[in-house]
């Protein structure tokens, strides 16, 4: 009877032997299906107009700045932050109906904006910056065309009311400053979590004034 050691004394068979080993436990036995990686959002240029998911920018006042690339990663940045909070949908297509005028921000505290009848105007900074600055002014927008009676509507004022006389607020807040300020600076806050002053954060909304807390659950959505 062959001595069944003697297969694996030939080294011809032993290299077989092995390389039918390695072959069975590394190769898979079907494709692997390797799925590519969702596309990073890129934004696009077309003259003087930024583009980026699906919100238009006028960028005229920054086209020939030596920051402008900077300043384009700021558009996306607060853009992101936009698109981060719980508002809905249709929310979200109202306000990219509006045209942002982009200009640069001044100095280590620059970066602003403002809301009126010509439209969204942004400051930014060319440095990252996490302010929900063009959110606040969005937010501007969705009071005036969004909230019955706009600036007048008559839960917002009560709720203004009230962190006025309640002393719930530094006097020389900038949230104090008028009704739309209230909101603006307020519904900003709630929806991304943070502010760089007054009222800070959600947490400080929802327990200074739980009840337009709810109310902006229900009614900023």
């Amino acid at each position: 009877m062959r001595n069944p050691s003697s297969f694996f004394s030939r080294p011809r068979t032993v290299l077989l032997l092995l390389s039918a080993i390695l072959y069975l436990c590394f190769t898979p036995s079907s494709p692997a299906q390797t799925a590519d990686p969702a596309p990073a959002v890129q934004g696009q240029e077309k003259g003087k107009t930024f583009s980026y998911r699906g919100y238009r920018f006028d960028i005229q006042e920054i086209e020939a700045i030596p920051e402008k690339p900077a300043l384009l990663a700021a558009i996306q940045q607060q853009t992101d932050l936009v698109e981060s909070t719980p508002l809905t949908e249709p929310t979200k297509q109202f306000l990219r109906g509006f045209t942002v005028h982009v200009s640069v921000g001044e100095g280590e505290h620059g970066g602003g904006g403002h809301f009126g009848q010509k439209g969204v105007f942004v400051s930014l900074r060319p440095q990252q910056d996490n302010r929900p600055i063009l959110l606040h002014e969005f937010m501007h927008a969705f009071q005036n065309d969004r909230l019955p009676k706009g600036r007048q509507n008559p839960d917002v004022l009560r709720f203004y009311e009230r962190a006025k006389t309640a002393d719930l607020w530094p006097p020389q807040a900038y949230m104090l400053k008028n009704v739309g300020e209230f909101f603006a600076m307020t519904a900003s806050t709630y929806l991304c979590g943070h502010a760089d002053r007054p009222p800070f954060n959600r947490a400080n909304i929802e327990q200074k004034q739980p009840r337009y807390a709810e109310w902006l659950a229900s009614n900023v959505r």
